[in-house]
């Protein structure tokens, strides 16, 4: 009686470990015993996950969305759905793949996945250049999820959507925000281009000029600061400290 559950048990092990054919034959033999072990539908969530591993997105899109159609109020049901987001996205479909992130955070907004869905559907409405909706969704993220290790990124795109969508003193503004809660951050060169090219449009000289010192004082000084303080000299008409801030990006970082 225990040979099912060892069974399953053994695909998931198999499938943490990187074995992903091993996996994908263990998953096939759970599948096989009546009833299948685990809760209903487990061992075949756990071979869509298995062949999602192995990039075969089509296929795990498959099994994911007959999990839905055939026990909606399974206990894989809102993890199979996110799956079906993600394989759409793999599969380059992104309007779909917006369309399944929605649903599953519509349906399931406490579930621990929904601030990365939250995330990555900012990530796919930028890309798909509907900036005004990124930013409707990640407006609210910081009070729906406290403390989430995902609120750096979210506090960043919600920045560069703002500005993205021509929503500069609003980008720029919760940019700043982030440089100066997350100063460490790998996004913090992002941002600070971000920061410099929504400035730039926006011709504020003395703005520009606070930024210009700003990336001068980093410390340790970025490549990506350096080059940026020079175009900002150069816009402001400052050319020896345009040359000034490249000379030094070209002996700082010789192989940028």
């Amino acid at each position: 009686p225990r040979l099912p559950a060892a069974t399953l048990l053994l695909a998931r092990s198999r499938l943490a470990l990187g074995a992903l054919e091993a996996a994908l034959e263990s998953n096939r033999q759970a599948e096989r015993f009546s009833p299948p072990p685990g809760r209903p539908q487990e061992a075949r969530f756990w071979k869509g996950e298995t062949l999602f591993k192995m990039k075969r997105y089509q296929e795990a899109r498959a099994i994911y969305e007959s999990i839905l159609t055939e026990d909606a109020a399974s206990p894989e049901a809102p993890e199979a759905l996110y799956g079906i987001a993600w394989a759409e996205l793999e599969l380059k479909r992104r309007e779909p793949a917006v369309a399944a992130f929605r649903k599953f955070l519509e349906a399931w907004p406490e579930h621990p996945s929904a601030p990365a869905a939250t995330v990555t559907l900012a990530r796919a409405l930028g890309d798909l250049k509907r900036y005004s909706d990124a930013v409707a969704l990640l407006v609210p993220f910081p009070t729906r999820y406290p403390g989430h290790p995902l609120a750096p990124d979210a506090a960043y795109l919600l920045g560069w959507s703002e500005v993205a969508a021509g929503k500069l003193p609003e980008g720029i503004r919760d940019l700043r925000k982030f440089l100066d809660a997350h100063p460490q951050h790998d996004l913090v060169s992002q941002a600070r281009r971000t920061i410099v090219e929504a400035l730039l449009r926006q011709g504020k000289k003395t703005e520009l000029s606070q930024e210009y010192a700003s990336l001068l004082k980093q410390a340790p000084p970025t490549a990506e600061g350096l080059y940026d303080a020079g175009v900002i000299a150069k816009y402001l008409g400052r050319i020896r400290d345009a040359e000034g801030a490249w000379k030094k990006l070209r002996s700082e970082f010789p192989h940028h």
